[in-house]
């Protein structure tokens, strides 16, 4: 992220009133040279990246977000963590998904470790392109972090995951989560996605049988979709 990616988070701060994370957001440039002496607190709040991005139709939504995210941690100084979620929002939001990950590289680069909101920022930017098989991607990462402790999933996180993958068609995904979850004793309304289920792949495999499969991936697919069916009460 460069200073006008900065400039742009420090510009939504001051918009939303929130003048002691700015200042805080500055501090932290100052202090890795990304701040040029040349500008003043002042001048940063009317730079002109800044006014023109937040201004443009879609992009508002930044300055909502880390309000909300505000409202998880209140720290003295801003965290690092929560700099690299806005830029990845902001740039997920705005469908510019390259960024979003370059954003996220970064983040794995510095060793700072990604949350809920990361991902789950993420998730909603391939979501919007239809990627869906990024998301499974992601899902390793998700895992991976998870194993080693440095993240924990809530309800949320994998409610995202399995809408997703139910829209994406990754039943063995969608099964994988849906375990995650019960071992979790995590609540699933089974009913939102019996609604999904049936409305995007309701004849999918329908009156296909197991011996009937052509190929060992097909045989899985069909198992797993079966699997799904009876979980939700699908008959």
């Amino acid at each position: 992220m460069g200073q006008d990616m900065y400039l742009l988070l420090v510009s939504a701060y001051q918009k939303r009133g929130l003048q002691r994370e700015a200042k805080a957001l500055l501090k932290q440039m100052k202090k890795v040279g990304l701040l040029n002496t040349g500008l003043s607190d002042d001048a940063t709040g009317k730079h002109n990246l800044c006014e023109k991005t937040l201004n443009s139709p879609g992009k508002a939504d930044l300055a909502i977000a880390l309000a909300q995210i505000l409202e998880d941690e209140d720290q003295t100084i801003f965290p690092l963590v929560y700099n690299f979620n806005s830029s990845i929002f902001f740039f997920c939001k705005a469908r510019m998904i390259e960024d979003a990950l370059k954003a996220y590289r970064r983040m794995l680069s510095m060793n700072v470790q990604p949350t809920s909101q990361t991902f789950s920022f993420l998730m909603r930017g391939y979501s919007s392109l239809g990627m869906y098989r990024e998301i499974t991607i992601l899902w390793r990462d998700i895992k991976r972090f998870m194993k080693s402790d440095n993240l924990v999933g809530n309800r949320d996180l994998y409610e995202l995951l399995l809408l997703n993958f139910l829209r994406g068609g990754y039943f063995e995904r969608v099964m994988e989560v849906i375990s995650h979850m019960r071992d979790h004793n995590m609540y699933a309304d089974k009913w939102i996605y019996k609604i999904e289920f049936l409305r995007l792949h309701k004849n999918l495999y329908r009156s296909l049988k197991a011996s009937n499969t052509r190929t060992e991936a097909q045989s899985k697919r069909l198992e797993h979709v079966q699997e799904f069916r009876k979980w939700v009460g699908i008959d």
